[in-house]
């Protein structure tokens, strides 16, 4: 046989064992405030697990992934900013909120102060879960994303809910879920990088 162009430059695949649902204790290792396309503000987390036999998962995947200039950090978790006069402005301002209290009740001394910087590098509880996609092809696939927040006191107690599969087509309002895009897959919400550093 032939040997093939560009055979000794060309990557090997790493294989991660994908993440399982349940809770983990993690960290913020960034927050951004980014605006939509159509209008309004949301958060952007960059997450990590810190504890346990998923300890580092995104760092690892990061790591992994050092020849491809245009890697991106797997971890991610979005909350959109309610807006004044938008519908359920009350229930989402409560979800919001609900999120900024889980942050404060795991890092003592820690008060949301409406800063986003001050998030970086605190500590959360992060529950993960099913949700399913299709693939430009039309196939449709499950994968397991950050579906919310709780404390991490709530987590070592295991006081916390695994959230339902979200499927395509289903409506969620939950009190618990937010629009999120944490995931094992590449999909094409996450985060580019434009250098070799970490994002944050």
């Amino acid at each position: 046989m032939q040997k093939l162009d560009g055979y000794n430059e060309a990557k090997t695949y790493s294989e991660f064992k994908r993440i399982e649902v349940g809770g983990y204790i993690g960290k913020i290792c960034d927050c951004i405030l980014k605006e939509n396309r159509n209008g309004g503000e949301r958060l952007e987390f960059l997450i990590d697990i810190t504890e346990g036999e998923y300890k580092d998962y995104f760092l690892n995947i990061w790591n992994s992934d050092r020849d491809n200039k245009d890697r991106k950090w797997k971890g991610k978790f979005v909350l959109f900013v309610p807006e004044k006069g938008e519908t359920y402005y009350e229930s989402n301002l409560s979800k919001f909120k609900t999120y900024m209290k889980c942050i404060e009740d795991s890092n003592s001394g820690y008060h949301w102060e409406w800063d986003e910087k001050t998030l970086k590098g605190k500590k959360a509880g992060l529950v993960f879960g099913e949700e399913e996609f299709e693939t430009d092809e039309g196939t449709l696939m499950t994968f397991v994303k950050c579906r919310y927040f709780t404390s991490v006191e709530n987590i070592r107690q295991g006081k916390f809910r695994i959230p339902q599969a979200k499927t395509l087509g289903r409506s969620e309002n939950t009190e618990n879920e937010s629009a999120s895009t944490t995931s094992n897959e590449t999909v094409d919400t996450f985060i580019p990088v434009e250098d070799d550093d970490l994002p944050f």
